[in-house]
């Protein structure tokens, strides 16, 4: 059997307790945790998409700090960084 199997992955909060993470990192799992700090707390899959390959996860215990992608609204044709 696959029992005892782990895997690991990133991922980055958009809220004080919602993180993104892909989808193929969260598919399939039965006992999520999301590590901060050397701690480890419970999550629970939200939402999915296979096809874009994203994942949202519900985290119970710490107050996570959102990922700021920028301060100020972006401009027609402004230059901008893509992450993932």
């Amino acid at each position: 059997g696959q029992q005892g199997l782990k895997w690991t992955g990133t991922g980055f909060a958009v809220s004080r307790d919602t993180i993104i993470t892909n989808n193929h990192v969260a598919r399939g799992c039965t006992n999520l945790q999301v590590m901060q700090g050397g701690a480890s707390y419970p999550a629970r899959l939200l939402a999915s998409d296979a096809d874009s390959d994203l994942a949202a996860l519900s985290v119970s215990g710490p107050t996570l700090q959102p990922l700021e992608i920028s301060p100020a609204a972006q401009e027609l044709g402004e230059a901008i960084t893509v992450l993932g």
